[in-house]
């Protein structure tokens, strides 16, 4: 993947809250990738998600963006400002400050699922088990309250049962 140095200094520059820098990064590497790369489209819809306003907002896929004559001009002042010579410059200057050298890099995969979130076509491929029937964020509220008032209607019972009021343990 010819982006990655740009994806990695955008995954930097997002962990330090540097967003316009971050978008700056990921439009130049969505821009910069082969046609029909899968993340680049990814990376394009995020953009677009965040910035209705954004230049790559106004056509449907990065070729057709590409193909206009403002939107070339605008990455490739976009470009200007941060050269290849310096996007390598500030990843190392940006992996120095993040600590010592472990001898392992972050993989793209992690990169990208941290910047633009899980790929929803391989989310099932990393492991996780389906649950078909699983409970909605609301529904588990309405379980829990549903427990808590079987413990208390239990409790309430048991306290007025008769041999509870003998003094007779249960």
């Amino acid at each position: 993947m010819a982006s990655d140095v740009e994806l990695r200094l955008a995954w930097h520059a997002d962990r330090a809250g540097r967003r316009g820098l971050r978008d700056s990064l990921l439009t130049l590497a969505a821009t910069g990738a082969a046609p029909g790369e899968a993340w680049a489209v990814r990376v394009r819809d995020r953009l677009v998600t965040d910035r209705p306003d954004h230049w790559l907002a106004s056509f449907p896929t990065i070729a057709l963006a590409m193909a206009d004559p403002r939107v070339a001009s605008a990455r490739g002042r976009l470009r200007s400002i941060h050269p290849p010579a310096r996007i390598d410059r500030h990843l190392v200057r940006d992996e120095v400050a993040a600590g010592p050298y472990t001898g392992r890099r972050a993989p793209l995969s992690a990169i990208l699922d941290d910047l633009i979130g899980p790929d929803p076509t391989k989310a099932l491929a990393r492991g996780a088990i389906p649950f078909p029937n699983a409970p909605a964020a609301h529904d588990l509220v309405a379980v829990h309250l549903a427990y808590l008032l079987a413990i208390a209607l239990v409790s309430a019972v048991r306290e007025s049962s008769p041999a509870r009021r003998d003094g007779r343990a249960a």
